[in-house]
């Protein structure tokens, strides 16, 4: 149910901003655009911003210290949440009118991309109300002392797709607080994982998937350079299937399938404990080279007639797995002693092998063995 909830007749801002503990070197400075529609989607600035809200929620125009449109909270919990598309780089929150205060006591909690999210950074005082604090709990409080709060200027500067405040009541009747939102549209400096000069690449499961490291990489002092082998165009980070320090990749069956495409890249972004920081907003992935591992062609023999005597003839079903056209090598022998050979071109995958027993055989077992196969991909012999 939608509250209208009337004017805040005293003023107070509360500036909040997220922030990582580890920056990224190479974000630019931002180009901060204000989100003034309290419901549906307007673009913003670089984004389209979908706004929604549950609860004891109202749009107040007026200026409380700088906060405003976005009211939350009066008696009951309220929240606001906010999907980006495409995801900002990051945030500004202003927020003001938080109340601490015996019977009356609220909190600020925010959520990114669908979790919680501890505030750790304080933020700037904004001259108009005392200033705010972090809760043991990670949210946005008034200081009891001075009953209200207010922040400015704490920035979070991480990949954001969606991002919820929420007023939780902590006692009694208190009245809500105001907030701002503004969204980070910049660019990204130096990282750039380059380029791999590559065709197209085929293997049997039996070989690497080996390309030649990526060119023109440009990486800052908090970076690292790995290379991905990924399964989805659409979805790149979300599909990885392995990733290695070097550009080369081993078929495993257990994790892939024969006749699949695949992708190999090279990813720079932050050194996050040895790997490349997924999270990182300026993640940056270079154009990528398919792969296609074929599975290795086999060959089976049956013989309709398991009874032949030496000095005649005999036709033998071969079935094949693999690509056609198959190129078939072998030889047929009585134990140790080498009989004949043959070497037999197949356009499908079943065929004949014909062949004859001269008549010195020995009796005994005589043994059908293929020697080499190559199918339109992959070599066995």
């Amino acid at each position: 149910m939608r509250i209208q909830i009337p004017t805040i007749i005293r003023f107070s801002a509360l500036l909040l901003l997220f922030e990582f503990s580890e920056l990224h070197d190479a974000l630019a400075q931002c180009d901060y655009f204000r989100v003034e529609h309290t419901d549906q989607t307007q673009t913003v600035g670089c984004s389209d911003v979908t706004v929604t809200s549950t609860g004891a929620v109202g749009a107040t125009y007026d200026p409380f210290c700088g906060a405003g449109p976005f009211r939350m909270g009066l008696w009951t919990n309220g929240s606001y949440t906010f999907n980006f598309s495409p995801p900002v780089l990051g945030v500004r929150i202003n927020v003001s009118a938080l109340e601490n205060m015996p019977g009356a006591s609220e909190e600020m909690i925010v959520h990114i991309n669908g979790s919680f999210y501890p505030i750790v950074n304080p933020g700037i005082p904004n001259g108009c109300e005392p200033p705010a604090m972090i809760s043991p709990g990670g949210t946005i409080i008034a200081n009891p002392i001075d009953i209200e709060g207010a922040w400015e200027n704490i920035d979070i500067n991480v990949s954001i797709s969606s991002l919820t405040m929420e007023c939780n009541l902590l006692a009694g009747g208190a009245g809500g607080f105001v907030a701002s939102l503004f969204i980070c549209c910049g660019s990204c400096g130096p990282t750039d994982a380059g380029q791999i000069t590559s065709p197209p690449l085929t293997r049997c499961q039996n070989q690497p998937a080996i390309v030649p490291p990526a060119g023109q990489v440009v990486l800052d002092a908090n970076d690292m350079l790995q290379y991905i082998l990924f399964s989805d165009l659409s979805d790149t980070t979300g599909s990885i299937v392995v990733t290695s320090n070097t550009p080369g990749f081993t078929f495993d069956p257990q994790t892939m399938s024969a006749g699949t495409t695949y992708y190999i890249a090279a990813m720079a972004g932050n050194d996050v404990g040895g790997n490349v920081d997924l999270n990182d907003p300026c993640l940056s992935i270079s154009d990528p080279i398919p792969v296609v591992w074929h599975p290795l062609p086999s060959v089976e023999f049956f013989a309709n007639d398991n009874c032949i005597s030496p000095g005649n003839c005999i036709a033998v079903s071969v079935n094949l797995t693999g690509s056609p056209p198959f190129q078939l090598s072998g030889q047929v022998r009585a134990g140790t002693d080498v009989l004949s050979t043959f070497s037999e071109t197949y356009s499908t995958n079943a065929g004949l092998l014909n062949f004859c027993l001269p008549s010195y055989t020995p009796l005994g077992a005589v043994v059908v063995e293929a020697v080499g196969l190559t199918d339109a991909h992959c070599n066995c012999n």
